[in-house]
């Protein structure tokens, strides 16, 4: 364990907390260099045109053909550039496509941080893990679409919207709205909520279950019936995407939290000494 602490990753801060060390990790910034995004001024133009238009898919389109022409030391530029734009999701994007793994500040862009506050505050949950939820869900992109029909920025079903709504009177007509930011965060919010609620506000069951279900997270549990620890139990989910699913929004939370200089524990204490 004293190999892997120091590492960006999961297994590098359970290390570290089960050492009773400090999470710590590798962290890199970027300047702005506006000489070297100067050649694709013309694209950045006509992209800054789609946004302010709504023309969102295009926008999106337009910036993923750009990066793909370009050097990596450029992809850089364009990251800074997209996000001293506040091009929240442009942004994501972009440092994914540099590689650029330890520039916390642009992976893990603020956004929409004010519906996200007013929610969590409303409802007595951490900005930092809705943001965090909403950054592996949908990388900020308001009008995300996956392939089973999840959408917007917390990437709700269409089904759970309908019964989240129902059940704690939000007004919500139709699956459209799921791509105005504030009613997506409202009504996903209130479903994260409801999840932590029957899981005693335990952040592993309730993540697990808002990726692959509540059945599943009962099955989960009567397997390991107890037998394992907290890290053992992430360890075991047997769905890849589940697992690497909670073991980000864990981390996420850690480089929110870093970011907007709130403290927080990896794990709660109640988290840590249950069994699983």
């Amino acid at each position: 364990m004293e190999s892997i602490v120091g590492q960006r990753n999961f297994y590098s801060a359970a290390a570290a907390v089960q050492l009773k060390h400090s999470i710590v990790y590798p962290i890199s910034t970027t300047t702005l260099d506006n000489a070297a995004i100067a050649p694709y001024q013309t694209s950045l133009t006509r992209i800054e045109e789609l946004i302010a238009r709504d023309k969102i898919a295009a926008a999106k389109s337009e910036w993923r053909f750009l990066l793909s022409n370009v050097s990596t030391s450029d992809k850089e530029m364009l990251a800074a550039y997209a996000g001293k734009k506040r091009w929240h999701h442009l942004t994501v994007v972009a440092t994914i496509s540099a590689k650029m793994w330890d520039n916390m500040s642009l992976r893990f862009p603020q956004a929409h941080a004010w519906w996200f506050k007013f929610y969590g505050d409303k409802l007595g949950l951490d900005k930092d893990l809705l943001m965090s939820l909403a950054r592996q869900e949908s990388a900020m992109d308001v009008e995300a679409r996956s392939p089973v029909g999840a959408r917007g920025v917390m990437q709700i079903m269409p089904a759970t919207a309908k019964y989240t709504a129902k059940k704690h009177k939000i007004a919500y007509k139709r699956t459209s709205e799921l791509y105005q930011v504030g009613k997506n965060i409202e009504i996903g919010s209130h479903y994260l909520n409801e999840l932590l609620e029957n899981y005693d506000d335990n952040r592993i069951f309730a993540l697990a279950a808002y990726n692959a279900g509540p059945n599943r997270i009962k099955r989960w549990r009567a397997a390991s019936d107890g037998n394992l620890d907290a890290i053992a139990f992430i360890e075991a989910i047997p769905f890849r995407e589940t697992r690497g699913y909670v073991q980000n929004i864990l981390m996420f939370q850690v480089y929110y939290r870093d970011l907007m200089g709130v403290q927080g524990s990896f794990l709660t204490d109640a988290e840590a000494k249950r069994r699983y």
